[in-house]
């Protein structure tokens, strides 16, 4: 291929190169330009090196922070599906429970029984995310 382009143009559309978004004849020319200009290779190599770990990067962030959100979605919806069994102990009740979130706010209990549910369907998205991605 007879082309003549410039460093300038080259390095511009080693960028298309790499994200392999150029058309065919693109690749040709960067690839017939490369050939051409060796010292270009090595700048090709370390963009495109930088490039590579770049994209791994962004992908164990965003695995990190699927896997966060699974989590802390499980830690939310235990929470919220046992708390309505708490109780407190009052030493003047003869061991007996003084206050249980069930018996004596029964609405209390159900919002957390509604924010569980919640949380719950939270952790049922992320975890089939995850298990989409072999997390």
């Amino acid at each position: 291929m007879n082309c003549e382009i410039s460093n300038d143009v080259a390095m511009d559309l080693m960028g298309l190169y790499m994200s392999q978004s150029a058309s065919a004849d693109t690749r040709k020319i960067v690839e017939a330009y490369v050939a051409a200009h060796p010292e270009l290779a090595i700048n090709f190599a370390r963009q495109s090196a930088g490039t590579q770990v770049a994209a791994e990067l962004d992908a164990l962030g965003k695995a990190r922070r699927a896997l966060a959100n699974r989590n802390m979605n499980l830690a939310f919806a235990i929470a919220c599906t046992v708390a309505p069994f708490t109780f407190w102990f009052d030493g003047g009740h003869g061991g007996f429970p003084s206050w249980m979130m069930l018996r004596d706010l029964p609405s209390l209990a159900g919002a957390c029984w509604a924010a569980a549910a919640g949380f719950w369907f939270g952790y049922w998205h992320w975890a089939k995310r995850t298990r989409a991605t072999g997390l």
